[in-house]
């Protein structure tokens, strides 16, 4: 899968965001523009819509790398895509980037030339579409991080044999196999249907966020200061892997969305849920965090 090997190599670049925006544009209908397309949402309660135009402020990645804009809003009651005929210039762009260095950017609009796509329940399929791929780039990073730490330790030697024969060593890179290797088997489902289902795509974010603390953890723990320097390429892995367990999906939250979930299914029907665990429909009504 493309967003594993980006998330695997580390690329410094707006592969998901892009695969993600050129799916929304095909099934709407429109032929995507060429060049990067830089894809967010509007900040709610912000925004005015008229006929032709936009007022409010959006949340975008790579805006000022990318030639066009696409936005996932609702106007009144009905979900749609927004494409930005100008987007504004370089200057009004407010920019912050992540842990990782990767920008994120605020933007002011004021009555920017715009057309509306009406596209029933964009947004929860934008959100959805995010956290699976999110996951997926994960589920390469914690790989590669895998990869490289039993490389090191394997190469490196301590007290005359390599620091891939202690046991301890071995103890802590088998608990982060597993782990990797549980990220994986989650992101996988998730893209076992073409639309992405919300449980799915929670366990997926969920295992993949796991597999990154431990990630970071470990990976750095056998390393030592290395891990931490410029010339090494540990860091470009684990700094993603921290940005990107507090995008798309915290913990927390998602766990507290699926335990509600099977709470609603009762336990009569708890154990066959779970040992068929592939598509959980619509999630259970409930006003909580």
């Amino acid at each position: 899968m493309v967003a594993r090997h980006a998330g695997y190599f580390a690329t410094f670049a707006p592969v998901v965001e892009n695969i993600v925006a050129r799916r929304l544009l095909r099934e709407a209908g429109i032929s995507p523009p060429q060049g990067r397309i830089a894809i967010g949402t509007l900040e709610a309660q912000s925004n005015a819509f008229t006929e032709t135009s936009l007022s409010g402020h959006a949340r975008l990645s790579w805006a000022r790398e990318s030639r066009t804009w696409l936005l996932v809003a609702r106007r009144g009651t009905t979900d749609g895509l927004v494409l930005l005929d100008a987007p504004p210039t370089a200057e009004h762009i407010e920019e912050t980037r992540n842990v990782a260095h990767e920008p994120r950017s605020r933007v002011p609009l004021r009555e920017v030339r715009a057309t509306f796509v009406p596209v029933p329940h964009l947004l929860q399929r934008f959100e959805l579409e995010r956290q699976r791929f999110r996951a997926a780039l994960m589920a390469g990073a914690a790989e590669a991080a895998l990869d490289l730490t039993v490389r090191y330790v394997n190469e490196r030697s301590q007290f005359g044999k390599p620091l891939g024969k202690f046991q301890a060593v071995q103890q802590s890179l088998a608990e982060l196999a597993s782990a990797v290797v549980n990220a994986q088997s989650a992101s996988a489902l998730a893209f076992q249907h073409e639309l992405p289902d919300w449980g799915t795509s929670a366990v997926a974010k969920l295992r993949c966020n796991e597999a990154a603390r431990m990630a970071c953890r470990i990976a750095h723990q056998a390393h030592g200061a290395i891990g931490v320097t410029e010339e090494y390429p540990l860091h470009l892995l684990t700094l993603r892997l921290w940005a990107w367990r507090a995008e798309d999906g915290h913990s927390g939250a998602l766990a507290r969305r699926l335990g509600r979930h099977f709470c609603h299914i009762g336990k009569e029907q708890l154990w066959a849920a779970l040992a068929g665990f592939r598509h959980l429909g619509e999630p259970p009504r409930s006003n909580a965090a």
